[in-house]
């Protein structure tokens, strides 16, 4: 269910125009969008768990950009690295330029090399004189003060602030970094729908939005919305469509409602329904409403329902 919180992402959405939402790495908080959209923690205290439900929901595309190393144990992204010698497992390390001395396989410190004007080999006691023929030299690599002995370079353990976990660099879970794509017309749904609900409310009407009941498959059947009027209650679906809301949506909505065991149903269609479409719906006994925009939809949708009422009354007295 869409939550409070949710509803305000989507009219803020809407309003600003936003078409994608960046992530930027942070340290107290792990992956932050509010920078991307303008906004506060105050404001939305949970803006991940939003975006994730609106993914969920279709209304955003997430697209993996990167990942975000966290600790295996308990999720947090809060990691120290340390820095220890691959041999000995030593933090007692330094980057140094080394000198390897060819005939004697030798490998140290270049300031252990030096010899007045010349480098001398500390192990064997021998000059070097040139480079690529005598000897080699490597540029920042390890030496452990602890065994004397040099590496390409180090071992990597990292520790999690939070839950203080040791872990190699293997053992870390890699969470996907996501930019989030807004998928404008589905966008523009759930806004509609609260629309409406909240417009129907003002009327007098008793709505639930969104609307759910269990089926007899066990399946959640969600509907756009359901007013209630006596005992019964009439489930809607409202659906945009360019090109004409078509057959196979008025198929979704038979297939929900008989599951349900609802009578009937009504399909809001913006902003029109196809012939095919409407055929179909009258001989499954669900009324189509066609409008262009939010107040057509508004007043043609309440004035079914205010006709639907007068007609239970009838009967009732009959």
């Amino acid at each position: 269910m869409v939550s409070k919180f949710a509803d305000m992402l989507i009219d803020l959405l809407l309003k600003k125009g936003v078409k994608e939402i960046e992530p930027k790495l942070d340290y107290d908080y792990g992956v932050s969008y509010y920078e991307s959209l303008g906004i506060s923690r105050d404001d939305f205290p949970n803006l991940n768990d939003i975006l994730i439900e609106l993914e969920r929901k279709g209304i955003l595309k997430g697209t993996k950009v990167g990942t975000i190393p966290t600790c295996p144990n308990c999720g947090s992204h809060k990691l120290i690295l340390r820095l220890l010698c691959p041999i000995c497992d030593s933090p007692n390390i330094r980057r140094v330029e080394a000198i390897h001395h060819i005939s004697c396989n030798f490998t140290a410190p270049s300031d252990m090399f030096s010899s007045g004007e010349i480098l001398r080999c500390p192990n064997c006691g021998k000059p070097l004189r040139a480079i690529g023929v005598d000897y080699n030299k490597y540029q920042n690599v390890i030496y452990c003060e602890n065994c004397k002995r040099v590496s390409i370079s180090p071992k990597l353990i990292f520790i999690c602030s939070d839950c203080g976990e040791s872990m190699s660099e293997g053992e870390l879970d890699l969470k996907p970094l996501l930019r989030y794509e807004v998928i404008e017309e589905r966008l523009l749904k759930p806004s509609l729908e609260r629309a409406i609900s909240e417009g129907l409310e003002r009327r007098g009407v008793e709505v639930k939005h969104p609307s759910e009941a269990i089926g007899a498959s066990g399946l959640t059947q969600r509907f756009s919305l359901s007013v209630k009027g006596g005992d019964s209650e009439r489930f809607i679906d409202i659906v945009e469509s360019s090109e004409g809301v078509g057959e196979e949506k008025v198929l979704a909505l038979f297939g929900k409602l008989f599951d349900i065991s609802a009578k009937g149903g009504v399909l809001v269609a913006i902003p029109r329904a196809t012939q095919e479409a409407k055929t179909l719906a009258k001989s499954l006994n669900i009324e189509i409403v066609e409008a262009s925009n939010l107040d057509e939809a508004l007043t043609k949708l309440h004035s079914l329902i205010k006709e639907e009422k007068g007609k239970d009354r009838r009967e009732v007295v009959g």
